[in-house]
C-alpha cells in the first residue's frame, strides 16, 4: 500500500515538472524579439531574385555558331603547312636560320682573311690605302685586266682634281661599260664619242640647234630645253 502511494506521488510530481517545463519554454519563446520581414519584396530562397531574373541570358543561333566554326577551321587551315612543305624552300626561314646560327669565330676568320688579301675597307680609310683596297677587290672580282687599272687610275686623278682630257674620259667609260654594263654607262660613252670631234667639253659645242637635239635624242640621251631670262637653256643627261 505504501509503495502504491509512493508511485502515485512520484508520477504527480513528474507530470507537474513536465507541465512547468512546457509553460516555461513557451514563455521564453514569446519573449524573444521578432525577425523583421520585408513586406514589399519578400525573398523566397527557392525563387531567384529579381536582379538575377532581369539579367539577359546569352542566346546563340545555329547559323552564327556554324559561321564561327567555319571561320576557326579556315584560320587553322591557313596556318597549317602542306604535307610536302620543306622549310629549306622558304627563303625567309633559311635567312633567319643563318642569322641565328652566325658563328662569331667564323666572322673573325673572314675578317682576318680580308685583311690578309688587302680587300678590307673601313670607314676611316683614306688615300692610297683606300685605293689599294678598292683595287684589290676589283682584281678579285674581274681578274688582273687593263680595265681595272684604267678605272682606278682615273679615280685617283679625278679625286685629286687634276685636269682630265676627253680621251681619258672615253677610255674610262669604255672600261666601265665592260666591267659594269648598263644603259647609263653606254649612253655616256656614246655622248663622249659624239662630243669628241666637237671639243673637249660641252662648252665647246657652241649653239645647240634642233638638228643637234634630234641627233642626241636618237642615241637615248635626254635633252631638256628651258626658257631663261637670257634665252634658252639646254640640259643634257645620260641617266
Amino acid at each position: 500500500m505504501k509503495a502504491m502511494i509512493f508511485v502515485c506521488a512520484f508520477l504527480m510530481v513528474l507530470v507537474g515538472f513536465c507541465v512547468y517545463l512546457e509553460v516555461s519554454t513557451h514563455k521564453f519563446a514569446d519573449s524573444l524579439p521578432n525577425v523583421p520581414t520585408n513586406k514589399e519584396n519578400p525573398q523566397d530562397p527557392t525563387v531567384p531574385s529579381a536582379s538575377n531574373v532581369d539579367k539577359p541570358v546569352p542566346s546563340f543561333h545555329s547559323e552564327q555558331v556554324r559561321e564561327n566554326i567555319e571561320a576557326s577551321r579556315g584560320s587553322a587551315k591557313n596556318n597549317e603547312n602542306p604535307l610536302d612543305f620543306d622549310w629549306r624552300d622558304d627563303a625567309a626561314a633559311v635567312e633567319t636560320l643563318e642569322q641565328e646560327s652566325s658563328d662569331p669565330f667564323s666572322d673573325y676568320l673572314t675578317l682576318q682573311e680580308a685583311i690578309e688579301r688587302g680587300t678590307l675597307i673601313t670607314a676611316d680609310m683614306t688615300g692610297e690605302e683606300l685605293y689599294n683596297a678598292k683595287q684589290n677587290q676589283m682584281l678579285e672580282k674581274f681578274g688582273d685586266i687593263p680595265e681595272v687599272h684604267t678605272v682606278m687610275a682615273y679615280n685617283r686623278k679625278f679625286d685629286s682634281d687634276a685636269p682630265i682630257c676627253l680621251d681619258e674620259k672615253i677610255e674610262y667609260q669604255e672600261a666601265l661599260v665592260k666591267l659594269y654594263p648598263s644603259a647609263t654607262n653606254e649612253k655616256t660613252l656614246a655622248y663622249y664619242k659624239w662630243l669628241y670631234p666637237r671639243g673637249n667639253s660641252p662648252e665647246d659645242i657652241g649653239e645647240i640647234n634642233s638638228q643637234t637635239i634630234t641627233e642626241l635624242r636618237s642615241m637615248g640621251i635626254s635633252v631638256k630645253e628651258e626658257l631663261t631670262e637670257s634665252g634658252y637653256s639646254v640640259k643634257i643627261s645620260t641617266k
